[in-house]
C-alpha cells in the first residue's frame, strides 16, 4: 500500500476515534434544563381564573423521544455543550363535552414519513423507540373512532405524525397553517 494511502487511512481512523469521543463525552453531558425566573410576564389578574367542569382529564401519551440534539438547536440561548432528549407526545384530554387529541405524538407510519426529509434533518431529528397513541390507547381498549377530533399545537411533523392513525378525527388547525 502506497504511504500516502496509509497516512489517509491513518488520519481518517483518527478522526473517527475523535468524533466519537466527542459524542460520548457530549452525550455524558446531559443535565437539566435550568428555566430562567426572570423575564417572566407578570400576569397579574389579566386572565380569568380557571375553572375547569367536573370530569375534566388529561393523559400524556409519550410516543417516542428524540435520540439526541444539541440543546442550543431546541431552546434560545441554550447550549452547544449539553445534548437533549426531547419527547414526541400527544395528549388525551377529557372533556364532559368531548374527547380529543392535542397534537398526535408520532404515529405508525413515522419511518416512511421521516424517510422523505434531507439527510441533516434525519441526523438532527433522529427518534427512538415508537409508541403510536394509537396502540396506546387500543391497549386501554379505545378503538381509534373514539377519537373524533385533533387539535395540533402546529404542523411540524412530530407533531401531527400520526394523523393517519385516525382517519374518522376531524383536525382543527389555524387559518395560517392550511
Amino acid at each position: 500500500m502506497q504511504t500516502w494511502m496509509k497516512r489517509s487511512l491513518g488520519v481518517a481512523a483518527g478522526v473517527v476515534v475523535v468524533l466519537t469521543g466527542l459524542a460520548t463525552g457530549l452525550s455524558a453531558m446531559d443535565a437539566p434544563l435550568s428555566v430562567p425566573t426572570q423575564n417572566q410576564p407578570d400576569l397579574g389578574n389579566s386572565l380569568p381564573p380557571a375553572s375547569p367542569p367536573p370530569g375534566l382529564g388529561f393523559s400524556v401519551l409519550n410516543t417516542s423521544e428524540s435520540q439526541g440534539v444539541f440543546e442550543a438547536l431546541e431552546v434560545g440561548g441554550g447550549s452547544w455543550l449539553r445534548y437533549r432528549h426531547p419527547a414526541h407526545v400527544a395528549v388525551l384530554v377529557r372533556h364532559p363535552q368531548a374527547t380529543f387529541l392535542f397534537d398526535t405524538g408520532l404515529g405508525r407510519q413515522v419511518d416512511q414519513q421521516f424517510a422523505t426529509n434531507t439527510y441533516m434533518d434525519r441526523q438532527f431529528f433522529a427518534y427512538r423507540d415508537v409508541h403510536p397513541a394509537v396502540d396506546q390507547l387500543a391497549q386501554a381498549g379505545w378503538a381509534p373512532d373514539r377519537i373524533k377530533l385533533i387539535v395540533p399545537s402546529h404542523m411540524h411533523w412530530d407533531h401531527i405524525s400520526a394523523l393517519p392513525d385516525f382517519p374518522d378525527a376531524d383536525v382543527l388547525i389555524s387559518a395560517t397553517e392550511r
